[in-house]
């Protein structure tokens, strides 16, 4: 199961899942806030959250539609970094570190349902 994958993968500093309350706007004031950071010292390519914000936004993770493949073996940190848009364009968006060391992003607007119109036009570039 995910919620055991992740446990079994939590050593040390690692997150650990809690149940807890967690909204759409608590997530969008997060991320607002390390994209706020990031925009302040363009040197600094990501922002990585205290411990007790990616509790939070962990918890808006495993309710996506691809959770149980954007978890994997288990989350190491979890951090904001821009991303290059397929349009073009560029947004600031949570990624996940994981255990096993490789990296990948997710829309917290996923977690809550709620999905861009053209999904194609939102598809990270690599």
């Amino acid at each position: 199961s995910l919620e055991g994958r992740t446990r079994a993968a939590q050593k040390g500093k690692n997150i650990e899942l809690q149940p807890m309350k967690v909204s759409f706007e608590t997530c969008q004031n997060i991320l607002t806030n390390h994209r706020n950071k990031l925009e302040r010292d363009p040197a600094n390519p990501r922002s990585y959250l205290p411990e007790n914000e990616q509790k939070i936004v962990l918890e808006a993770l495993r309710r996506h539609p691809e959770a149980e493949q954007k978890i994997g073996v288990g989350v190491k940190h979890i951090f904001v970094q821009r991303a290059i848009l397929d349009c073009g364009s560029s947004s600031y968006c949570f990624f996940v570190k994981r255990e096993d060391e490789t990296e990948e992003d997710f829309s917290y607007r996923w977690c809550f349902g709620m999905k861009f119109r053209n999904s194609s036009h939102y598809t990270w570039k690599r």
